[in-house]
């Protein structure tokens, strides 16, 4: 359940290892998250944060040289070792790799955070604390920070009811309303309804196909690849659609490939489905920390073989997805229930969702910021992020836009994956085709270098 991303700085020597590390250490003041860990309620058995009373950031920052002037290809195989070891539960939930010897005397920072700390959309207020967007050299002052005493078992148990008492009743309380009235009756029976056929299409299954093992692995494959944001927006304005459809079809083109390389007739899977993380935080909200997404399923048109009619059918679908299925509100409502109630409500839903395969991939896209951001002076040239796999998917789809550039980060199964470096060029091929649809040119390189 890690999530993460590679990033390239483009000045040797800027990431200067005990500077970075005072930095980042600095820093954490304003990420209080960062110096916590899980602990589990006494006779609740519901985890909650408190502080690490033996932090030290050299378990959390470490040096790696990889060099003499290395690829990117050799990054994202140092990447790939780093996704494939868990974190420490006894400690915060993260890890940074500080990575020096890149070829054109640059360097690299891969981050890797388990997902219960942050989602996509925390992830670039993470980058927002730790980047400027200024080339500025200048440490800010040293911390300060001490870790508060563990609360008692009576204390945490106390806290935790309080809160679920709390939310119990915020949570009647909307039920209450939303009966009141004729129109707020009809909305609840629709959110009623929703939660319903996301049931469904939690215990439905996704079809077999070789992209889908009974178990994948402990072991992952990393790659990265950039296209042309501009080509994208392109694309979008020509045939419609969002940024976000023409990253679908894209992705899905890229799958369809994949499968006919194994043989499998695309025609023939009949239900293909992605898992879509969309993000639920009110905009007062954005740039939190923590998760607060809705994992949307999408059937994708594997089986369209003209890429401007397999955008035109996703497109169909991403509007229902959003604005007429109702799954968005029926994840809000089943997590508010579950933090009033119990966590194993969504927990089982997860695992029943996992194990019943009710989606063949995941496939998130996260905007970033337009211009370039800055570590202690180093430009980031490049930003390629992470996407969990979940036990019977053995590809995952990360992309996030930055600085007029769309950058895709792959993660594979080291044991059933395919080639990714094939799948990372069917990425950027998928693209040319959109663009020749849409009447737009240029080629993109499969592999960042």
């Amino acid at each position: 359940m890690h999530v993460g991303a590679v990033t390239v700085f483009a000045a040797d020597g800027a990431l200067d290892m005990p500077r970075v590390t005072r930095y980042i250490e600095a820093v954490l003041d304003q990420m209080p998250r960062y110096r916590q860990r899980l602990h589990n309620v006494p006779l609740l058995g519901h985890p909650v944060w408190i502080d690490h009373d033996q932090f030290d950031i050299g378990d959390h920052v470490v040096k790696v040289d990889i060099g003499p002037d290395a690829t990117d290809e050799a990054l994202f195989r140092m990447a790939g070792r780093a996704y494939s070891t868990p974190l420490d539960r006894k400690r915060p939930l993260w890890k940074v790799w500080l990575v020096t010897g890149l070829r054109d005397r640059r360097s690299a920072a891969v981050f890797k955070v388990h997902h219960c700390m942050m989602d996509g959309v925390a992830g670039v207020g993470l980058l927002e604390h730790l980047l400027r967007g200024v080339a500025s050299s200048e440490l800010p002052p040293a911390s300060t920070w001490s870790p508060r005493p563990a609360p008692s078992r009576r204390a945490l148990v106390a806290a935790e009811l309080r809160h679920r008492g709390t939310r119990l009743r915020d949570l009647t309380a909307k039920l209450f309303a939303a009966t009141r009235s004729a129109s707020s009756r009809s909305a609840a029976r629709n959110t009623a309804l929703s939660i319903i056929d996301a049931v469904a299409k939690g215990v439905t299954a996704a079809p077999e196909t070789p992209l889908n093992p009974d178990q994948v692995g402990l072991e992952r494959r990393y790659i990265g690849c950039r296209v042309d944001l501009v080509r994208i927006k392109q694309v979008k304005n020509a045939l419609g659609g969002t940024v976000n459809d023409v990253v679908l079809a894209m992705v899905t083109g890229a799958l369809r490939r994949q499968l006919m390389r194994c043989h499998v007739d695309p025609a023939s899977v009949d239900g293909f489905r992605a898992m879509i993380p969309m993000n639920l935080r009110d905009p007062a909200q954005e740039g939190g920390l923590g998760n607060q997404v809705a994992m949307l399923l999408a059937e994708l048109a594997i089986a369209e073989a003209d890429p401007k009619a397999r955008l035109a059918r996703i497109r169909e679908v991403t509007r229902e997805m959003k604005y007429e299925s109702g799954q968005a509100d029926a994840s809000r409502l089943v997590e508010a229930l579950a933090d009033a109630t119990t966590s194993s409500v969504v927990t089982n839903m997860v695992r029943m969702t996992v194990a019943r395969r009710a989606f063949n991939v995941v496939i998130t896209n996260v905007p970033g910021p337009p211009f370039d951001l800055y570590l202690l002076g180093a430009r980031m040239e490049a930003i390629y992020p992470l996407v969990n796999l979940y036990r019977n998917q053995s590809l995952g789809f990360a992309l996030f836009s930055y600085a007029g550039t769309m950058y895709c980060g792959i993660q594979g199964d080291r044991d059933s994956a395919p080639d990714l470096e094939t799948v990372a060029a069917d990425v950027c091929a998928e693209l040319d085709a959109l663009c020749e649809a849409a009447g737009a040119g240029g080629t993109n390189r499969a592999v960042a270098s």
